[in-house]
């Protein structure tokens, strides 16, 4: 039986799409002079969230995982300040959304922090699933 290579083009045309869109469409010039909160963290293993003083004017929510839960973050530093910004960010999303699923509240303070509109609804929706299952998330995980 010969398989479809529908599947396998959408996949590959969806990643393309995802790291084309990351890709910024700045200047030469203009790198080097964007200033973005929470740049300064380094490339740890640590669960905890950026202090307030390392990440500028932002509060971030303090996340913490049970010690049977862990994130591991391998190589999550690309030496650009922005780059490396947007990454512990999302490196706290996760850790937010697991730290949810592991309470079992969907209504986790720090999920409205890293999601917003649609997203934190469909997030919340993600954690509820959990709930309803009965089940929760441990172990290692790594990024």
């Amino acid at each position: 039986m010969q398989r479809s290579p529908l599947p396998t083009v959408a996949a590959l045309a969806a990643a393309a799409a995802l790291l084309l869109a990351g890709c910024g469409s700045g200047t030469d010039s203009a790198k080097g002079t964007d200033k973005i909160a929470g740049a300064d963290q380094d490339d740890t293993n640590d669960t905890s969230s950026p202090s307030a003083s390392a990440s500028g004017a932002v509060k971030r929510p303090t996340i913490t995982l049970p010690s049977d839960v862990d994130n591991v973050f391998e190589t999550w530093k690309t030496g650009d300040a922005a780059k490396d910004a947007l990454l512990a960010d999302v490196k706290e999303r996760i850790n937010a959304t697991d730290a949810a699923i592991v309470a079992g509240n969907p209504d986790f303070e720090a999920l409205a922090f890293y999601y917003k509109g649609e997203a934190l609804a469909d997030a919340a929706e993600w954690v509820q699933g959990y709930v309803d299952d009965g089940k929760s998330i441990s172990g290692t995980v790594r990024f």
